[in-house]
């Protein structure tokens, strides 16, 4: 690479960490706002975990934001388990992530293992045909929750024909860039913090300011 393309490239990816530190201070503003509108959202969903653990779950809202390419992006990817999706309104896909700890105590919980536990170590994302069926109870749940609070605002819902994602296609996918917006929920049960992230194209945001 000669010394003028690699100042061009410099140069470029300063142009895109200056626009995503400014979407982000622009986001951090309007906490505020976001807390209220996932606001029914967070309840629905805390009211039914509650009833599926049998326990206290709480789920608030944390932050959103246009999330970094930084070096630790891999082993944040292999904390979760998600699956991508799309909304009838577009043809943009979006995407789910769920902690891998809270799935596998979800599903332990569908199973009757109440002390199910998971290496968030391993690099195998892979779910068993079964696992893939239960979770999809926990998703179709949050979709539908999803499509009869914030997302009835802009008469849009979610259509669930995606499928489970590698890291392999997390890492390659444009998902961390300043196009997506990240959503994310902190889940906690049993003295454990977990997260819930939604991705969704930054101009799906801006219909929900509206």
């Amino acid at each position: 690479m000669s010394r003028q393309s690699k100042f061009l490239y410099k140069k470029s990816k300063m142009h895109v960490l200056r626009r995503k530190h400014f979407i982000n201070f622009i986001l951090k503003k309007q906490k505020l706002f976001f807390k209220e509108l996932f606001f029914d959202f967070c309840c629905l969903l805390e009211k039914k975990f509650n009833k599926w653990f049998c326990r206290d779950v709480n789920i608030d809202f944390y932050t959103s934001s246009v999330e970094y390419n930084h070096i630790c992006l891999h082993k944040m990817y292999l904390s979760f388990i998600g699956k991508n999706f799309f909304l009838n309104v577009n043809s943009n896909e979006c995407l789910i992530l769920i902690s891998r700890v809270f799935t596998s105590m979800f599903i332990g919980n569908i199973c009757g293992n109440y002390n199910v536990c998971v290496d968030i170590k391993s690099s195998n994302l892979k779910l068993t045909k079964n696992e893939m069926n239960i979770l999809d109870i926990l998703l179709e749940k949050i979709f539908f929750i999803c499509n009869t609070t914030f997302l009835k605002k802009i008469s849009s819902s979610i259509i669930n024909t995606g499928k489970y994602i590698t890291e392999d296609y997390l890492l390659s996918s444009n998902f961390v860039s300043s196009s997506y917006v990240c959503f994310t929920f902190l889940i906690y049960i049993d003295n454990h913090q977990n997260r819930l992230k939604i991705y969704f194209p930054k101009y799906i945001v801006g219909d929900l300011q509206k």
